[in-house]
């Protein structure tokens, strides 16, 4: 007798959001990615800072300052709110300016008319963190009873100088981050990064699916870099017949795949930021229509950069 016939996976579709125009000093820019409808909703998305596939960029400066669902363009979803139909992507600088050709992007993973996901809830927490050179405090949430796990994402606040987001990533409830292939995870965090006030806050989201879903985390880790103004990115793929829902991405000190029970370990040149956290094709190519299979994230050292190195991890959420 035949096996039964496998069921496939869901179809989740790619939309990119138009470039922005690059921002200017000490500013931030918004860039929205709309799934198109109110009745398809976002599961996941990301940002990036480049007009190129591998993050190449001519400033230091820039950086990823949030990446998250949205119910109305350019705003970011509040908690306990429902079927978000749109990513957002907040590109900021520093005292530099930035690159002018590298304006933000945008990217929406979509469930087209609610039949994977059933719906969504966003979930949202946050810390008054960092309030130093050296606090790496995470912010983490859980979805709501019922609810599930598809992804997550990350906002800093307020815009300043040095303040960025440098971890969004699937998590314990103690912020650690998971292992690779690791299944069902229940937290998301966020890691927010800079020299320090009692101003900051780092925000966190869980996008949640009424659906029940069976997730597994891909993780992986580049190899690392000491050079100043420079770039480096590492892509994980989704295995075969399972289908992209999210990812995310940290730049810290960590050369080694993240165990589930590791600590964040924090990047000890404050000058390092994340420049992408984005879907991409199996080459690893930003993937702008169509269903993505993988995830990137790009690392960028600053001007002041140590002889330590600093590396990038990536996570892609898959579901069968």
């Amino acid at each position: 007798m035949a096996p039964p016939a496998q069921a496939a996976p869901p179809t989740i579709t790619t939309v990119a959001s138009a470039k922005t125009a690059a921002p200017g000093v000490n500013s931030r820019v918004i860039a929205t990615a709309d799934c198109g409808s109110v009745n398809n909703v976002v599961t996941g998305g990301g940002v990036s800072m480049t007009t190129s596939a591998d993050g190449t960029m001519a400033s230091s400066a820039q950086r990823v300052e949030g990446t998250g669902p949205g119910s109305a363009s350019a705003t970011f979803s509040t908690n306990n709110s429902t079927n978000a139909e749109f990513w957002i992507g907040a590109d900021g600088t520093g005292t530099n300016n930035s690159d002018s050709n590298g304006g933000a992007i945008a990217f929406a993973l979509c469930d087209n008319a609610k039949t994977y996901t059933g719906g969504t809830t966003i979930a949202t927490a946050s810390v008054n963190h960092p309030t130093s050179s050296t606090d790496f405090t995470p912010a983490t949430v859980s979805c709501p009873a019922n609810t599930h796990l598809l992804t997550g994402g990350a906002l800093t606040t307020p815009q300043d100088g040095d303040l960025k987001v440098v971890g969004s990533y699937p998590s314990d409830v103690n912020g650690n981050p998971v292992a690779n292939g690791a299944t069902n995870p229940a937290y998301w965090s966020a890691m927010g990064d800079e020299n320090g006030t009692q101003s900051d806050t780092t925000e966190v989201f869980a996008v949640c699916a009424t659906n029940a879903v069976a997730a597994t985390v891909e993780q992986a880790v580049s190899t690392g870099t000491t050079a100043t103004d420079t770039h480096q990115a590492v892509d994980v793929q989704c295995p075969a017949n399972t289908s992209l829902v999210g990812g995310g991405f940290a730049v810290d000190a960590n050369p080694n795949l993240y165990s589930g029970t590791t600590a964040f370990s924090g990047s000890g040149n404050h000058g390092d930021h994340g420049i992408g956290s984005y879907p991409t094709n199996s080459s690893g190519v930003a993937w702008t229509s169509g269903a993505a299979t993988g995830w990137t994230g790009v690392l960028h050292t600053g001007g002041m950069h140590n002889t330590t190195p600093t590396y990038a991890h990536t996570y892609a959420v898959c579901v069968s």
